[in-house]
């Protein structure tokens, strides 16, 4: 580009208000530049996650700082729908008010959660999670805000956070593997999001292991994350011994063969499933995140001893796994990346 060009588009930037002179110039010989930066109040994101029993809800600078947050706790899986919104916006509204000087900054919403996601149209066509199908969330939320919404996938949020700020920064395609309440994944290919037709790519929880297996939330039987998914974990666990959390099974492991064998068997199943999207997708680097990691960080090891029994050797040493560096802020930050580049886009 021309350097009158680049001057043009700065001068608009500037303008609006975007970027700023830092007031300090650049060394060297001849003429002096001006040196530039993000101005990080220009605008203000909100990010929101959603999951089976939390919401959570986040303000954003146009720097991704976190300017403050707010949890709730709520079964929103067993409530109604318009409920859930309900809340969602209430906790929207109480962070809004907190900042209520910077109100008319606010430039858009964006929301990560479970299942397959319209993010085109907004729309929560199906959550195994949520337990809800066909849910038009991003016009419900709009309505009650009058702010514009942008939904998708947690897990893509969450990869997209990754990229933008963690552990995916300097890779050329990242395996992005989320295990929690479910287990998912993105693929990554030069920053963008590999969607496939309907944005359902991913969903390799749900890849069949038995199709006589245990029954998944989903109503199907067999699938990956009935092997792998904290839930199906208690499940497993209560068939020997009471088990109300994951805590008390990983505690039960220290001393009872039982626990230690579910958790091993779910490791197994952890470096299986990597190494076959391996196979697939030939990634440089495997960023291994959710709940499950984040608690127990010891897992990121056994789980790599596994893929080392499974990879196939031509795949061996062309991948890294990485524990990721964002941790559980990973899908607030994705959904306030997801609506600021929306935001820019416009």
């Amino acid at each position: 580009m021309s350097a009158t060009s680049i001057s043009r588009i700065i001068a608009e930037l500037i303008n609006e208000g975007l970027v700023r002179e830092t007031g300090q110039t650049s060394s060297g010989v001849g003429r002096q530049a001006v040196l530039l930066e993000l101005n990080p109040s220009a605008i203000f994101t909100i990010g929101v996650e959603i999951d089976r029993e939390i919401i959570k809800a986040a303000i954003f600078d146009f720097s991704a700082k976190s300017i403050t947050e707010i949890h709730q706790s709520t079964a929103v899986n067993n409530s109604d729908p318009n409920e859930a919104v309900d809340q969602i916006c209430s906790l929207i509204l109480s962070l809004i008010e907190k900042t209520a000087n910077e109100a008319a900054r606010y430039c858009s919403v964006g929301i990560g959660l479970p299942g397959v996601i319209n993010s085109d149209e907004g729309v929560s066509l199906f959550s195994a999670q949520m337990n809800w199908k066909n849910i038009q969330l991003k016009s419900l939320v709009e309505e009650r805000l009058g702010i514009p919404v942008y939904i998708d996938n947690d897990q893509k949020v969450k990869a997209l956070a990754e990229y933008s700020y963690g552990s995916a920064q300097n890779s050329k395609s990242t395996l992005f593997i989320g295990i929690g309440s479910g287990v998912g994944s993105v693929l990554m290919v030069n920053g963008n999001v590999f969607r496939g037709g309907s944005n359902s790519a991913g969903e390799i929880g749900h890849t069949t292991i038995d199709p006589n297996g245990i029954l998944c939330e989903c109503g199907r039987r067999g699938c990956l994350q009935t092997y792998i998914a904290d839930w199906a974990l208690i499940q497993e666990a209560n068939k020997l011994s009471p088990t109300q959390n994951i805590d008390q099974l990983f505690e039960a492991s220290k001393t009872e063969s039982w626990a230690s064998s579910i958790i091993n068997r779910a490791v197994m199943y952890c470096g299986m499933m990597i190494s076959n999207a391996v196979c697939m997708y030939n990634p440089d680097s495997v960023i291994v995140s959710g709940s499950l990691v984040e608690s127990y960080p010891e897992l990121i090891t056994m789980i790599e001893e596994q893929c080392n029994k499974f990879v196939w050797e031509p795949y061996k040493d062309t991948f890294k796994i990485y524990s990721s560096e964002l941790g559980g802020s990973a899908n607030l930050i994705g959904a306030s990346v997801l609506a600021t580049n929306k935001y820019l886009e416009q």
